[in-house]
């Protein structure tokens, strides 16, 4: 039997859909990130955007949020590990709220937030990061680390 392939929660959201597609596929992508915000204000929905996507890894994603303190984005990397028998992609989810993000606005983020992360559908990682912080909580020695603890016996 064939395994399917998993795939965003479908609620009308085609290009959530989309750009999971598009970094997960098999024989590789050309991206290897992506984020998304929401199309409306926040707590009027949880449809999502394409914003911005590349394929230099955290170096460009550290660049995108760096000035934006008060941006609420959602972002997906993906990373390739390896070992004697094997070598896999893992996808480190993130959720962006700036530190000038009104109290209101996170307040009314909750209710959101879980279906907005059912659109990841896989995620080796979650990190929560802000602007000031993302330098150092995106090192690729610090991720590394993250996803060995969490790797059990896929690492």
């Amino acid at each position: 039997k064939k395994k399917k392939k998993k795939k965003a929660a479908s609620s009308g959201d085609c290009e959530s859909e989309e750009m999971w597609n598009e970094i997960s596929k098999k024989n590789g992508s050309e991206i290897n990130w992506y984020i998304m915000k929401l199309k409306g204000k926040v707590g009027n929905g949880e449809d999502l955007e394409c914003i911005e996507k590349g394929a230099g890894g955290v170096k460009e994603m550290v660049t995108f949020f760096a000035d934006k303190p008060k941006g609420i984005y959602f972002g997906l990397l993906r990373v390739t590990t390896s070992d004697i028998m094997s070598v896999r992609a893992k996808f480190i989810y993130m959720k962006f709220l700036g530190t000038n993000v009104k109290t209101i606005t996170k307040a009314k983020l909750t209710g959101s937030v879980g279906k907005i992360e059912d659109k990841f559908p896989c995620k080796h990682l979650s990190v929560d990061i802000n602007e000031k912080d993302c330098a150092d909580d995106l090192k690729p020695e610090k991720l590394a680390k993250e996803l060995l603890r969490v790797g059990g016996a896929h690492k």
